[in-house]
């Protein structure tokens, strides 16, 4: 059997990465949604990283976008939710 090997420095480093990415998409958003004359509050809630970990959404009313990555370093995928 094959154990998984992490290193927390790597981990640690994605983490921040993966969150850096997220704020740069957040910020993107919000300008253009302000370019159309439109309110928004856009944030980040939270990032879960981990393999076959469940993604919850707590209010009924929200929409989810779902976009599916693959790469040579494996699959994620980016969730996005929102209300109008």
């Amino acid at each position: 059997m094959k154990a998984d090997i992490v290193n927390p420095f790597i981990e640690g480093a994605v983490h921040i990465a993966v969150g850096e990415i997220c704020n740069m998409i957040a910020g993107q958003a919000t300008t253009k949604i302000t370019s159309m004359n439109t309110k928004a509050k856009v944030s980040v809630k939270e990032i879960c990283v981990g393999k076959n970990k469940p993604i919850e959404h707590i209010p009924e009313n929200e929409s989810v976008v779902s976009f599916p990555f693959a790469t040579t370093k494996g699959k994620f995928v980016m969730e996005i939710s929102y209300t109008e």
